[in-house]
């Protein structure tokens, strides 16, 4: 798994976030090579309202004891990333 550190901007019209504003995000994935999670990451925030993905670091997750035990939503947060391979969660100061 890959920790990845990227900035994105939000291109929908509604209150969760405001449009064409760009906010930090950390992105999980199942894959281990850089270029297969970028993709994924970035095809999963695509289809939910987020483009001009701007990746900054990037870690890995060792084990299954590295990785979050909870993300809050969505609750079934292991299904999300055996579904499309990544997971992301998106902070403001």
């Amino acid at each position: 798994m890959l920790v990845l550190q990227l900035e994105a901007k939000y291109q929908e019209r509604d209150d969760a976030y405001n449009l064409d504003e760009s906010y930090p995000v950390l992105a999980i994935t199942q894959s281990d090579d850089i270029k297969i999670a970028t993709k994924c990451a970035s095809d999963l925030m695509s289809e939910n309202g987020w483009g001009d993905f701007n990746f900054s670091r990037y870690g890995t997750i060792k084990g299954s004891n590295d990785a979050p035990k909870s993300f809050g939503d969505p609750k079934e947060w292991q299904k999300t990333l055996d579904e499309c391979g990544a997971i992301y969660i998106v902070y403001t100061s």
